[in-house]
């Protein structure tokens, strides 16, 4: 029998707008120096969804958030002379829908 894979879902709010469909590549490569290239595997990372310029649902496995949000947390240029970039986890939870209701209402806009 085969077992479905847990996921979580984890928002994070860039400090300046990024299209992060254009820099999703150099993304994961700024977290891959961070938790090496196991680490990047363990996490089974995908870019569920972009909400507006800066905030962003990233998809990953279960138990691996606590990495990721550390990780992300080192980041600070995607590109080789580009300008500084911070990223910061804001909420957690086991499905977008989740997410987006609870940053809703946390925004005040539920």
């Amino acid at each position: 029998m085969i077992m479905k894979r847990k996921s979580r879902y984890v928002l994070v709010m860039s400090s300046k707008p990024i299209e992060m469909s254009s820099y999703y590549h150099y993304f994961l490569h700024a977290l891959s120096e961070q938790i090496g290239k196991i680490g990047l595997a363990k996490l089974d990372l995908s870019l569920a969804k972009s909400i507006g310029e800066n905030l962003f649902i990233f998809k990953m496995s279960r138990g691996e958030e606590k990495s990721f949000i550390l990780a992300i947390s080192f980041v600070k240029r995607l590109r080789e002379g580009e300008e500084e970039i911070g990223f910061y986890s804001l909420l957690t939870s086991g499905t977008i829908s989740s997410i987006i209701r609870k940053y809703g209402a946390r925004a005040g806009k539920a």
